[in-house]
Formats: C-alpha cells, sequence, structure tokens
C-alpha cells in the first residue's frame, strides 16, 4: 500500500458502471477530483482527497467502485525484486505531487543523477535517476507516483514475432522464426533516409 495511505493528496481510482458519459466526468471534476488517465474498464485514475473519492461514491450512483491507487500497480511485477545494483529509472509523477519529498526520498536513498522533465506527457512529470534496483518499490510507493521503472538498455523485442509473420517467416505450424533483416535487405529497405514520427501521447500541432 501506499506510505500515507487513507490521507492526503494523491492518485485514486474511480470505475462507473457502464461506459462513459461526459457529464459522469464533470461530476468528478466538480466534486474536486482532476481526472488523469481512462484504463479499461470504464475506470479513471483521478487526483484528490479520499473524502472526494467517499463523496463521490456516496452521492451519484453511476460509480460502482473506488480505491486508492497501490503501489503494486505502479511498479510491474518483473521490476518487484531486482538486484541491489544501481541501474537508471525513470517515475512518472503528477505535478501537484510532494516533488520536494519525492526527490529527497531518492537522494536519501542514495539515488543520483536526478532530473526532472515536464511536456513529455500531458498529465504527469518525468523523473529520471539512478538509483539501486531494489529500491524502485519504495518510490513505487510514495504518493503521487503514477509508474517507475528501470530504463531499457536495449532496443528490446518491438514486434519482431509480428514482423516476422508479415514477411511470411513461420513454419507450417505458424511458427515465426528469424530472417526479417535479411527479408529486408531482399528488398534493397534499409532505413536510410526515412524520418519516423512517434506520436506516443498526442500531438503538439505547434511544435517545429
Amino acid at each position: 500500500e501506499r506510505k500515507t495511505p487513507g490521507s492526503g493528496l494523491d492518485l485514486n481510482l474511480v470505475q462507473f458502471l457502464g461506459p462513459t458519459r461526459a457529464d459522469w466526468l464533470a461530476d468528478l471534476e466538480a466534486g474536486g477530483l482532476e481526472v488523469l488517465q481512462y484504463i479499461h474498464p470504464f475506470s479513471y485514475v483521478v487526483w484528490g482527497e479520499p473524502a472526494n473519492l467517499q463523496n463521490i461514491t456516496e452521492q451519484h450512483p453511476f460509480v460502482r467502485w473506488t480505491g486508492g491507487y497501490q503501489t503494486p500497480y505502479a511498479i510491474q511485477p518483473q521490476h518487484r525484486a531486482l538486484s541491489s545494483a544501481p541501474i537508471q529509472a525513470h517515475a512518472m509523477v503528477h505535478p501537484n505531487a510532494d516533488l520536494a519529498g519525492i526527490l529527497n526520498t531518492i537522494e536519501s536513498l542514495g539515488g543520483s543523477q536526478i532530473s526532472m522533465s515536464s511536456g513529455l506527457d500531458p498529465v504527469f512529470l518525468l523523473l529520471d535517476f539512478t538509483l539501486l534496483g531494489d529500491e524502485l518499490p519504495t518510490i513505487a510507493g510514495l504518493p503521487g507516483v503514477y509508474s517507475v521503472q528501470p530504463v531499457p538498455i536495449d532496443g528490446g523485442d518491438r514486434g519482431e514475432l509480428s514482423n516476422q509473420i508479415n514477411a511470411g517467416n513461420h513454419t507450417s505450424d505458424n511458427l515465426a522464426f528469424p530472417g526479417y533483416l535479411d527479408w529486408l535487405n531482399g528488398l534493397g529497405l534499409s532505413g536510410e533516409g526515412v524520418i519516423i514520427a512517434n506520436v506516443d501521447s498526442g500531438i503538439d500541432q505547434n511544435h517545429p
């Protein structure tokens, strides 16, 4: 659970009984909850006080369930028991969280190379830091932390399996096998001169 469960501003969850209506979201905002992020089915991450959650539940029959945003939601299972080796990590944090307290906690745990940036996500600030891997759950438990995870140090699979299938590199039993790069080379495709736009969190129409 969060270090300070049940008190103070923090991330919370609200689930509706059915498909979302605009007036329901407006009622959440009017009740003092800032709607941040949709989660299937019919649920939203919100920012607010526990008292606001209780009022919403009592006053609006379209609310099925409310609850706090617990630590396991902020960190993937494979990152909950890392070794004590230092790693690069980043955390997504609500702008109105106790940022000074979060930064102090990272420093007190031996964190270094700490930086903060805004504008990369439409809702959350991004904190980058180096920290012992087994301390990531501690950061995930701080109020206002939406997500914490190691920074990838390789490209990962990045859809390689689906690429193999699209290229026809699979057996009669539909088992994919390597060969996508050779397939691209056979077509004369190297990626040279190709410009890629990665639109992940919305579009800034005026960005140069």
